[in-house]
This record gives C-alpha cells, structure tokens and sequence, in this order.
C-alpha cells in the first residue's frame, strides 16, 4: 500500500492553454500545442506540437522551456525533450542505452531535480534493477530515466506513441 497520492487518479482532464492532460484507467495522455514560439533575428522558431500516451500513477510533473518531466514512485522519471520544428533534422525513431553520466550537466534536468529538492549526489549513481533508455527521433529525446525493470517494457510501449501535431500558425493544433 502507497501512501503517495497521484495527480491521475480521477478519469478526467486538465486543459490550459498550452496542454491538456487526459486521464484514463489504464493510461495517460498529455498534448502539448503551445503558441508560444521563438525569434532570432528574422528567424522564428515554433515548437513541436504533440501528443503521447503516459503511464498510470504520476506522482507530480513539470515544464521548462520544451522539456517536459512526469515523475512516477521512487525518482522514476520520463523526460520529453522537444527542439523546435524548424531546429534539428528528423529521423527515423531510435532506442539507445541512456548513460546518465552526463545528466547532472543538463540544465533543464537539473532544473527539475533541484525543484523536487532532490540530492544531486543520487544523480550519479547505478541504481540495480534499474534502467535508462533514450527514444529518439533526432528532434525529440524521450529519456526513461532511473525506471525499475519491471516497468520498462510498459513505459516504452506508451511513450512510443508520440505523435507529431500539424496546427495553423495563428492557432489551434489538429491530430
């Protein structure tokens, strides 16, 4: 028996206007469609515009920029790390072994690990019966992070569902 409370419980939704966030019984879905873009110069750089399926039980989530973090029991997390459409050349969809060697160097990740209060010197260490993989089309990094072996192969399948979301540039994204 948990006593940590989930933000999914309850089969509803959370919507904003850069997000909506679907609960349902056996999974979660997060779009993310936000109008805010970049500038350098004359260039302007828009967000990708998404949706993903996500695991039951998230304890707490958070954005920074085009990074996204859903937390689940015990430091497991998922960290989408979006570039702008316009930025990288996209792939083919890949998984790599994730080595989490460099992660304490990541701003964004340290943004989040330092928001939760967490000790950094956990970021470095080899968890056993733990496991990190990078999903990644050269656009989008989906990093499962520190997630416990039985769960791997579920958090996977889910976060292979990532859709690109085409939308008009003065507004509202279409699936």
């Amino acid at each position: 028996m948990s006593c940590k409370t989930y933000i999914d419980i309850r089969q509803s939704s959370h919507f904003t206007d850069s997000y909506k966030f679907h609960f349902y019984n056996d999974f979660n879905e997060f779009y993310y469609y936000s109008k805010v873009y970049g500038t350098s110069g004359k260039a302007i750089y828009y967000p990708n515009h998404f949706k993903i399926k996500l695991p039951k039980k998230i304890i707490t989530w958070g954005a920074s920029d085009n990074n996204f973090f859903f937390e689940y029991n015990s430091k497991q997390i998922i960290w989408i790390k979006s570039a702008y459409e316009n930025s990288k050349e996209e792939k083919n969809w890949m998984i790599y072994d994730y080595c989490c060697d460099n992660i304490d160097k990541d701003r964004h990740f340290l943004w989040y690990w330092e928001e939760r209060r967490y000790n950094s010197k956990y970021l470095s260490l080899k968890n056993t019966n733990r496991v990190s993989k990078k999903y990644s089309n050269g656009k989008i990094d989906i990093i499962l992070f520190n997630i416990k072996e039985e769960n791997i192969t579920e958090y996977l399948e889910l976060v292979k569902s990532l859709k690109l979301i085409t939308y008009e540039r003065n507004g509202n994204g279409s699936n």
